[in-house]
């Protein structure tokens, strides 16, 4: 039996990848060292502060959102009460001018 061997070029390719794999990773480590290195600086505080007026206004807008969907369900509600207590208020209108009707007829009688 014999042994297949890799070959050679793929050797060369996989180690031309796995260099340039490694000066990648070196170079964003020393990206990384720079930025650690200058600290926050003003935009970085500039920056934080307009990220806590942003998540103040969205924290202000949910409270909004969620008075308004409790006052949608509140109405919701109360509409749907009503609408249960006076359905048959039509219906027994109706029924009156029967009744009436029908004791007019047997007093008449």
């Amino acid at each position: 039996m014999s042994q297949s061997r890799p070959h050679p070029a793929s050797d060369q390719a996989a180690a031309s990848e796995a260099a340039n794999e490694a000066a990648d990773a070196q170079s964003r480590d020393q990206a990384f060292r720079d930025v650690l290195e200058q600290g926050p600086g003003p935009a970085a505080g500039a920056s934080a502060d307009s990220l806590e007026a942003r998540l103040a206004e969205s924290e202000r807008e949910v409270l909004r959102v969620r008075a308004d969907m409790e006052n949608f369900r509140k109405r919701m509600q109360r509409d749907s009460d009503q609408q249960l207590k006076y359905a048959n208020v039509p219906l027994v209108r109706d029924l009156i001018e029967v009744v009436d009707n029908l004791n007019r007829a047997l007093e008449a009688a």
